[in-house]
């Protein structure tokens, strides 16, 4: 994508327990590469079939991703369908 100047975006998206499936520097050299790493949240995992989630589901895997990868993201996706 780098070549052809497209800049892409890439989704970091929380495993139960809190760590993702990129590092911070696999998202630093992402970053380097001109491409956005966000959240893609993750409703499914560790949550009940047929429940709903809460604001605070929401803030604690926002504060997840700025604590691992040092900055607020810019847009999200959600894990599947609620």
């Amino acid at each position: 994508m780098k070549e052809h100047g497209l800049p892409y975006h890439i989704n970091a998206m929380p495993w139960p327990g809190g760590k993702f499936g990129l590092t911070a520097e696999d998202a630093r050299r992402i970053r380097a590469n001109g491409h956005e790493v966000s959240i893609h949240f993750n409703f499914i995992d560790d949550f009940k079939l047929g429940s709903g989630f809460a604001r605070e589901d929401v803030l604690a895997q926002a504060e997840a991703f700025k604590r691992e990868f040092g900055q607020d993201f810019v847009c999200s996706v959600n894990h599947w369908c609620r």
